[in-house]
């Protein structure tokens, strides 16, 4: 484990913590992986360190967990996406099948580490319905199904309900309920949604996620399936991060 040596011991938490948040944030709309060997090591490190200095954390997804199972979504992502380039893919692979029930037990075999109903416990849980989502929107058909129906309006529900202090982190949980949403309904509620977020927080990147969304969803709705599926190619040619 990576050992922290400092007179500001919280200051470098926060920056690892930070670190570890982009690399898992740049993840969603980058053909390249950005995970490495060294990022568990970090992860377990930016935990330990919190509990030592009482760091509650600023970034969602690292300190609760809900991000410990990316690496292994975008490995079977990039798995996909390679047997697509060779015209070989099924997604009822027995490995593909295999994988993602995995991925999927755990998740919701999931605890929250906060306060239940606490505005923190709300984010939390809403960072892990978009780990599943994600997860399905990886192994599952990119086309409409009652499952992405169900999906998107229980973490739009959620989204209603996170308090406005809580809007900078909910861009990323916003983007992928939109690359599920395919309902003319979710989309303009998902819209509103990075309004909210660009009136509280201001962030920059959110113009570039709405024309992302934008975008994906025309290929969504043409109908190609492998186009749709690959939205980290859509978002290659647009330079957008999620963070």
């Amino acid at each position: 484990m990576t050992t922290l040596s400092t007179s500001q011991p919280r200051s470098y938490v926060f920056v690892a913590e930070f670190i570890v948040y982009s690399d898992c944030g740049s993840s969603f709309t980058t053909i390249a992986n950005p995970f490495d060997a060294s990022l568990p090591d970090l992860h377990v490190s930016v935990r330990s360190w919190s509990l030592t200095f009482g760091y509650c954390g600023n970034f969602f997804g690292v300190l609760d967990g809900t991000f410990d199972y990316l690496p292994r979504i975008r490995a079977l992502r990039d798995c996909i996406r390679q047997a697509r380039s060779m015209g070989q893919i099924s997604l009822t692979d027995s490995k593909i099948v295999s994988e993602t029930k995995a991925i999927e037990c755990a998740l919701q075999s999931w605890t929250s580490p906060f306060l239940p109903s606490s505005s923190r416990d709300l984010v939390a849980c809403l960072y892990r319905h978009c780990m599943l989502i994600y997860l399905y929107r990886t192994s599952y058909a990119s086309r409409t199904s009652l499952l992405f129906t169900t999906m998107v309006d229980q973490g739009l529900q959620y989204f209603g309900s996170v308090p406005y202090e809580m809007l900078p982190v909910m861009l990323l949980p916003i983007f992928i309920l939109g690359c599920a949403a395919w309902e003319p309904a979710q989309r303009r509620d998902i819209l509103a949604g990075l309004a909210k977020v660009q009136s509280w927080s201001r962030l920059k990147n959110v113009d570039h996620t709405r024309e992302l969304l934008k975008e994906f969803w025309v290929k969504m709705d043409i109908g190609d399936e492998g186009v749709s599926w690959d939205w980290e190619a859509i978002a290659a040619g647009r330079n957008t991060l999620m963070v």
